[in-house]
């Protein structure tokens, strides 16, 4: 899609996903926030590298906001899937959940003494059920009106079956919560690949720059060398982001990166 001619440049979120999963992933992702590449930090509370990672998180806070990124410790599509189908089941207890979630809430303010910005889920648990009426009951007890923005991870355009397939475990109905409940979201979603080393990062975000309804976020998972099953795509990412090609890319698609404080009225 090409930009009109004279037409305002389109917002959009780009949230670095796995803040504190590792010292790699942590240095990659502040690289990128400290040169304005990343405009949100989303983080892992109860991974080792959380501590040191946050005690960094204030020399960025004026380029990049940093959220919640739930654990309920999927570490695999599979057990994302059993999670998924427990709760379907009825299986799995919402107070449990809401404590867990509470007890998330509790380390990230601890560390950075200010509550998050936004909360979204690592595989996306947040839309789960009856994980994404935990999340929101909490939000509201503890928060009010006052309650953080929260990732919407409907794609307002077909953007892959793997996309697909994640919208389709619970994405509508947590939408709908938030809209009916009046909170902050983003209205467009992108970022969902195999995050392997042979897809073309680069031509994909540039597709997601493209077709991205204003307001829209993109995640992405970037870092430096490391170990891991994904540490091959981390890299491929950090250095496209880092690129000059990126930022011709951001201005060829008339794209503003922005904060998602930047997108709420």
């Amino acid at each position: 899609m090409s930009p009109a001619a004279g037409a305002a440049p389109r917002r959009v979120v780009l949230c670095a996903d796995d803040f504190g999963m590792e010292p790699s992933v942590n240095e990659g992702i502040l690289r990128l926030a400290a040169a304005g590449r990343i405009t949100a930090v989303t983080c892992m509370v109860d991974m080792p590298a959380w501590r040191e990672g946050a005690r960094a998180l204030p020399g960025v806070s004026g380029r990049a906001d940093a959220g919640l990124h739930l654990d309920l410790g999927t570490r695999s599509a599979a057990e994302l899937l059993a999670l998924a189908a427990r709760g379907a089941l009825g299986l799995v207890d919402e107070d449990r959940i809401a404590e867990r979630v509470a007890a998330q809430l509790d380390r990230f303010e601890a560390a950075t003494g200010a509550p998050p910005a936004f909360v979204d889920g690592h595989h996306h648990v947040h839309q789960l059920r009856p994980v994404r009426s935990a999340l929101l009951r909490v939000l509201r007890a503890r928060y009010g009106e006052r309650a953080p923005y929260v990732r919407n991870v409907v794609p307002l355009r077909p953007r892959g079956m793997k996309a697909a397939i994640v919208a389709g475990l619970g994405a509508r109905p947590l939408l709908r919560r938030l809209e009916a409940e009046g909170i902050a979201h983003n209205p467009d979603f992108a970022g969902v690949y195999d995050l392997s080393a042979r897809s073309d990062f680069p031509g994909l975000l540039r597709g997601w720059l493209g077709d991205l309804a204003d307001g829209g976020l993109v995640m992405c998972h970037p870092g430096l060398p490391g170990e891991g099953p994904v540490a091959a795509a981390r890299g491929a990412e950090l250095r496209y982001l880092e690129s000059d090609r990126f930022a011709d890319d951001c201005r060829a698609a008339a794209v503003r990166l922005v904060r998602p404080s930047e997108t709420s009225p």
